[in-house]
């Protein structure tokens, strides 16, 4: 044997015992955090993922703590498949943890597309592939609010309140992963909350004041036509008025 006493240093074994989010789509592209123990930080970093067993794709890591580390999920077949993390690039954890490859989640449209900067309008989201079983949110102009799941085809959440009249991105967020871009064209609002492009929008208008009503009353078999005056009213087909729980056009 040489002499050289060229040391090799012997570290704690590195262990895998989760992974976030737990589903990413098949074209791959999602950021998803490994938690475990034993990562090591190493200068220059051979920290790595591989997506399935031996031979499987590789990703390099980035180190966020001993028990932490992130990589960006590469493309994969529908199912589950194995994540396992090296330290030194050549040998790799066999915890078995698994992340699910799914179909991705699509969206279609979002209405109503207009709704009041107060916030609170019912907002549904339709699409394809959404599960129960997924923690999902809806973000409007930035701002996170809860989605009810409907079924496969949609979602429903209400607007947040905005400062000012804006048109405002909608994105759905799932495990904390979020999808903008449109599978097909819906139709163009008339009014500020267009839809074109490669994302949905809500545009939010200023809040409708009500300032006098003409007549101010009418027989109780109904039918009065009355003139509302205020501010804030477009010019929608949805255009209604509420008198107490009956809606009129």
């Amino acid at each position: 044997f040489s002499r050289d006493s060229v040391l090799f240093f012997y570290d704690e074994s590195v262990a895998v015992s989760g992974v976030r989010p737990a589903s990413v789509p098949e074209h791959g592209g999602a950021v998803v955090t490994v938690s475990g123990a034993n990562f090591a930080q190493t200068f220059p970093s051979a920290l790595a993922c591989r997506f399935g067993g031996p031979g499987g794709a590789l990703a390099a890591g980035t180190w966020l703590s001993a028990d932490a580390i992130t990589c960006l999920a590469p493309a994969g077949r529908a199912g589950n498949t194995s994540v396992e993390v090296s330290v030194n690039g050549v040998d790799f954890t066999s915890d078995g943890v698994q992340l699910e490859y799914r179909a991705p989640i699509e969206l279609r449209a979002a209405w109503p597309t207009l709704g009041p900067c107060r916030g609170g309008t019912q907002l549904v989201v339709t699409g394809a592939a959404f599960r129960e079983a997924d923690a999902m949110a809806c973000v409007v102009g930035g701002v996170a609010t809860p989605a009810a799941f409907l079924n496969d085809t949609a979602v429903a959440c209400a607007t947040p309140p905005m400062a000012e009249p804006r048109v405002a991105m909608v994105e759905l967020r799932v495990d904390g992963v979020s999808t903008t871009v449109r599978a097909h064209e819906p139709a163009v609002s008339a009014v500020g909350g267009s839809q074109a492009g490669d994302a949905l929008s809500f545009a939010f208008l200023a809040d409708e004041l009500i300032t006098s009503l003409a007549p101010s009353f009418g027989p109780a078999h109904g039918g009065t036509t009355v003139r509302v005056a205020g501010s804030g009213f477009v010019d929608q087909p949805e255009l209604s008025c509420r008198f107490g729980t009956h809606v009129s056009p």
